[in-house]
């Protein structure tokens, strides 16, 4: 296993861990449908693209679409340090909320451009995206105090964390102080009259006032005006546990990641197995080349050598001044189909010596006329057949 294969199971080990496949987190409590509501209330809902209270583009339940540089660079142009980190995070903002408004299949751009709408069902999924996110900054911003509120007082720090954001909202130094450490029986009124002495409370119109006497009170009575009622009906209508919230886009993102870490494993397995099939092809195919050379120069090395022993025997049986001599008197075994194959003519017997071959050799091709005994064969004979002898010595075996 290498080390690419090593590392993407490690990651779908990692992932696994945490038992994400198959499962969607439970919605808590204080996420509700009356939350939703409340919001949505508060915020108005609108399905094309608009500029908020500050130049921003914004959809559906206050989603921000994107940020407006100019309108940033107006705000920070007297602190060129600020200046530069708030374009900075803009732009950032901006590139990150285009993408996750593409995994809803909107772009954000063209949107903006053109004028596009949202349908309800994506403008609720966005919503309950923002709120799981409000939510939690609510929760962090609360402390210790966020389990001594009931549900209601929940719904008015989310909904402030979901107008303002964390920053703004870890403004109220003294209602954050008062929720998370007051153990007074007129904590809930001094925190919500915190509320009441801000400069949001003047700022929102109707959603202060409401925000206010709502979190004194413990209760909801105090209800904002009715989204449309086309859009109530929708959030009356949903699965929130269903609902395609910022966690569950984890999850399902999460869950298509173990699925491609899974493919790729399974592609660098086949890979490697692929490479080592054909590493095997090529060693086998290189051991048999060095087998073929190695029996091509034993080939080699045997025919030279007895090409050298047969030439030396020859010339020394018809004292052509071999190492031999007259005294080697050795005998060719010739098969009688090489003969045969040859045209050296059906005369010849299988096993003769070698003066008899040069004899009827020399008269069965007429090499040279006058010879006719074995003491008168010349040199030019001898050299044409012992060229015919070492060419068919290449491909017949011949024994002494």
């Amino acid at each position: 296993m290498n080390r690419t294969t090593m590392r993407l199971k490690i990651i779908l080990l990692i992932l696994l861990f945490f038992d994400i496949q198959n499962s969607h987190c439970q919605v808590p409590g204080h996420i509700n449908k009356r939350l939703l509501s409340y919001i949505a209330a508060n915020e108005g809902v609108k399905t094309e693209p608009y500029l908020d209270t500050e130049n921003h583009w914004t959809i559906g339940v206050g989603i921000l679409l994107k940020l407006n540089l100019e309108t940033i660079r107006k705000k920070y142009e007297n602190d060129p340090e600020l200046l530069a980190k708030a374009v900075k995070a803009a732009k950032e903002f901006n590139f990150e909320r285009k993408k996750y408004l593409g995994l809803f299949g909107y772009d954000v751009d063209k949107g903006i451009a053109e004028g596009q709408t949202l349908d309800y069902p994506t403008i609720l999924n966005l919503q309950f995206s923002q709120i799981e996110q409000a939510a939690s900054d609510a929760q962090d911003f609360s402390g210790i105090g966020w389990n001594q509120m009931n549900n209601e007082r929940k719904t008015v720090i989310i909904d402030m964390a979901y107008n303002l954001g964390l920053p703004k909202l870890n403004g109220f130094k003294k209602l954050k102080n008062i929720i998370r450490n007051s153990n007074s029986n007129s904590k809930w009124t001094k925190a919500s009259n915190e509320i009441k002495n801000s400069r949001y409370f003047r700022q929102v119109k109707s959603r202060g006032p409401i925000n206010f006497e709502n979190f004194k009170s413990g209760n909801l009575d105090y209800k904002p005006r009715l989204p449309l009622k086309s859009y109530d009906n929708q959030i009356k209508d949903a699965d929130l546990n269903a609902l395609k919230g910022y966690t569950n886009f984890v999850i399902d993102f999460l869950n298509e990641t173990i699925i491609t870490i899974e493919k790729e494993i399974k592609r660098e397995e086949e890979r490697q197995r692929q490479e080592a099939e054909n590493q095997a092809n090529q060693d086998l195919a290189r051991e048999r080349a060095r087998e073929a050379q190695a029996r091509a120069t034993a080939e080699r090395l045997a025919w030279n050598d007895n090409r050298r022993i047969f030439n030396d025997r020859i010339r020394g049986d018809f004292g052509g001044g071999g190492s031999g001599g007259q005294n080697i008197t050795g005998r060719i075994i010739i098969r009688k189909s090489l003969l045969l194959e040859n045209d050296i003519g059906e005369n010849l017997k299988a096993d003769m010596n070698p003066r008899d071959v040069l004899i009827n050799y020399n008269k069965s091709f007429k090499v040279d006329e006058t010879v006719t005994e074995p003491d008168q064969i010349n040199k030019a004979f001898l050299s044409k057949f012992m060229d015919y002898i070492n060419s068919i010595l290449n491909i017949y075996r011949f024994e002494y």
